[in-house]
């Protein structure tokens, strides 16, 4: 459209939008307006495009606009995705160019299919969270968020490969709790649960950062080091 410069910005809570991508020397870098606010914000509220040109008279799609600052021909469209407000986008025109109603439907056009592919962005990005919390879940204990025996397994194997290939000596120790259960006995078992999640903490601390250490359950722990330079 022989545009000036544009943003998107995105719907953020209730009544206000944010802009998340500008094109040229759009002045809208982080910009934030409420609903019924400026331009974009009354485009938002009303969920109709808005066609700027400067006229003198103004009507249910034109607006009247004074003052320098302001382009002499824009558009503000609603980006709404099954009838769900996404954002607006705005385009202002470049000189002395004046939009009409023809950009005006053809930037509608590309706003349907820009809110659709916002929409399945979000979808894809939903999805993905999803799936790295069902990974992580399946792959470390519930109650420390340590590795657990599958993952560890894993990380041995791993370490075993390397260490055939360039012979480098890894360790494994295995350790617990002692008389845990009599800290279940007497403080119950969320008092023993606490005492874990501590542990877990402090195992952490004394590893380094390519050390690994699970917990296979109750108070048994198990801790991958490796690349050792003797056994000591």
């Amino acid at each position: 459209l022989a545009g000036h410069d544009g943003s998107i910005m995105l719907v953020h809570g209730e009544d206000e939008l944010r802009t998340v991508c500008t094109a040229g020397t759009s002045l809208a870098r982080g910009a934030r307006v409420r609903f019924g606010e400026g331009v974009a914000g009354s485009v938002a509220a009303s969920r109709e495009p808005v066609l700027i040109t400067g006229a003198l008279e103004r009507d249910g799609r034109h607006l009247v606009v004074q003052g320098a600052r302001v382009p002499s021909s824009a558009i503000s469209l609603p980006l709404v995705h099954h009838d769900a407000l996404l954002g607006v986008l705005n385009i202002n025109a470049a000189g002395s160019r004046t939009f009409t109603e023809h950009d005006l439907r053809a930037l509608a056009l590309f706003g349907e299919h820009a809110a659709g592919a916002i929409a399945n962005a979000r979808l894809f990005e939903e999805q993905r969270l999803l799936a790295s919390q069902n990974l992580f879940q399946a792959l470390h204990d519930p109650l420390t968020s340590l590795p657990n025996r599958v993952l560890l397994i894993d990380r041995l194997e791993r370490a075993l490969a390397r260490r055939h290939r360039v012979g480098r000596t890894i360790g494994l120790l295995f350790l617990d709790i002692d008389d845990f259960k009599a800290v279940n006995d007497r403080f119950g078992h969320a008092g023993g649960d606490e005492l874990l999640v501590a542990f877990a903490g402090r195992l952490r601390a004394c590893l380094r950062a390519g050390d690994t250490v699970a917990r296979f359950g109750g108070d048994e722990f198990a801790i991958l080091v490796d690349e050792l330079s003797s056994p000591r």
